[in-house]
């Protein structure tokens, strides 16, 4: 189970490495539509380093959860729970906290 989750974690960790202030605008796609107004009411630094944050957390948790089940397999079904936990715990939170750094008013 875990050469899935350790290609994961990579991506993960990339796409970590690859955001930054200067480029959230154009990486975090919903925001590419928005107009110059709504857009200065968005802080894309915090929003960066958040979503930073979140997609470390996943990919140490995912490479924590393959160091377990390399040495203990028979838990396979607690690395499953985890591992869907972990990554449904990361993308509630981006929605949850990514709002904070939000300030505009949507339908």
């Amino acid at each position: 189970m875990y050469q899935p989750l350790l290609v994961i974690a990579c991506i993960l960790f990339f796409c970590g490495l690859i955001i930054n202030k200067e480029n959230a605008s154009t990486l975090l796609s919903v925001y590419n539509t928005l107009s110059d107004e709504k857009k200065k009411k968005v802080n894309f630094a915090s929003m960066a380093k958040l979503y930073r944050n979140v997609f470390y957390i996943i990919a140490a948790t995912f490479v924590l959860i393959c160091v377990a089940d390399y040495f203990y397999p028979q838990y396979l079904k607690i690395y499953q729970s985890l591992a869907i936990f972990a990554f449904c715990w990361g993308l509630a939170s981006l929605f949850v906290f990514g709002k904070k750094h939000d300030q505009n008013v949507y339908p």
